[in-house]
């Protein structure tokens, strides 16, 4: 009977091979084809004799060695399929299987089977089986063209020859259609686990690398975490703006954090700024602030402020100027500048 499925499992299989001696129960080291054992704990399947054995019956827990529960008779054949860990390129497995009536002495099995599918396969990505035992590629069996499998002996008349294909499926084309649900989990993208992709916050997208954030994605903008961006090329760019409106006197915070570019109007009373959360102090932090009505009443800065020639300078009464401040030490020291006089269109 031919069945044809897809399951989500590990892509990469790796099939160690060992001969036994007399009441032999551990298996390490170099198979029959000089491979070194070595598994992931939980992602192996064991077999004795082409028959699988079932958990209870062995002992792998150190990716090293196979231990069974009772020893093995002298020239035993153990084979051992050892899985491999997510592989995007393989994370779907389309699995095909063919069955086929031996004649007497047949060796050869290709073209349709008994369900009149045609036999296809992956060179390397598949299992055969001869009457429910496990053959052993090469020792029993050649598959290389991707069309036939060619028995080392002959079958005999009414045996069932059943081949297993493991294809792959593109994740990208299955899904194409269709939501794929990670719900929060996390993607590994390296060995030591710590370069990923995660949206374990609500609303948000972390790329992770060395195990910090470098790049957060929520609904609202992209932060790149103080992290250095270089080799970028900026097009049609937009400096936020902190439009703090109409002052109405007294202290005046100005959020560097809210945007680098502020405006705010003067009206009534001294007015006294203060200039909050500045970029670290080995960034270069420039700003401007859109005043107007600067010079309509008194206007204090930080003490922090070093004007241009030492002067701080006379604003506009009625009318809108333009100013620029820049700090290298994360606010110990602010340069000022007026940028633009009682801005204003040609008369």
């Amino acid at each position: 009977m031919t069945r044809s499925r897809e399951v989500s499992k590990g892509a990469s299989r790796v099939e160690f091979v060992y001969t036994a001696t007399a009441g032999q129960t551990s298996f390490s080291g170099n198979d029959a084809n000089s491979n070194s054992l070595a598994y992931t704990v939980g992602q192996i399947d064991v077999f004795l004799n082409g028959v699988r054995l079932a958990a209870a019956d062995i002992t792998a827990s150190n990716g090293t060695a196979v231990v069974l529960g009772v020893g093995a008779e002298a020239g035993d054949t153990l084979n051992i399929n050892a899985f491999g860990t997510f592989s995007v390129a393989d994370v779907l497995v389309a699995r095909v299987e063919f069955d086929y009536t031996a004649t007497a002495g047949q060796t050869t099995f290709t073209g349709s089977d008994n369900d009149s599918q045609t036999m296809a396969y992956v060179a390397g990505r598949i299992d055969v089986y001869l009457n429910g035992s496990h053959l052993n590629q090469t020792d029993d069996y050649v598959a290389t063209n991707g069309t036939s499998v060619v028995l080392q002996a002959g079958a005999q008349v009414g045996d069932i020859l059943h081949v297993v294909s493991h294809g792959t499926v593109n994740l990208i084309s299955n899904i194409l259609d269709a939501a794929l649900d990670m719900n929060g989990e996390e993607i590994i993208l390296d060995a030591d686990g710590d370069t990923s992709i995660t949206a374990d916050t609500d609303d948000q997208i972390d790329f992770r690398a060395g195990g910090g954030d470098v790049i957060s994605i929520t609904p609202t903008g992209i932060s790149g975490n103080d992290k250095i961006i270089s080799r970028v090329n900026l097009l049609d760019i937009g400096i936020v703006t902190n439009a703090i409106g109409a002052i109405g006197g007294g202290a005046q915070a100005i959020d560097l954090s809210l945007g680098n570019s502020v405006s705010a109007t003067v009206d009534t009373g001294t007015t006294t700024f203060t200039f909050t959360n500045p970029t670290a102090a080995d960034e270069c932090n420039i700003w401007s602030l859109i005043l107007t009505n600067g010079g309509s009443q008194t206007v204090n800065y930080p003490s922090s402020v070093d004007w241009e020639g030492g002067t701080v300078p006379t604003l506009t009464a009625s009318g809108v100027d333009i100013l620029v401040f820049l700090t290298i030490d994360a606010g110990t020291t602010w340069h000022g500048q007026v940028y633009s006089s009682d801005s204003k269109s040609p008369s």
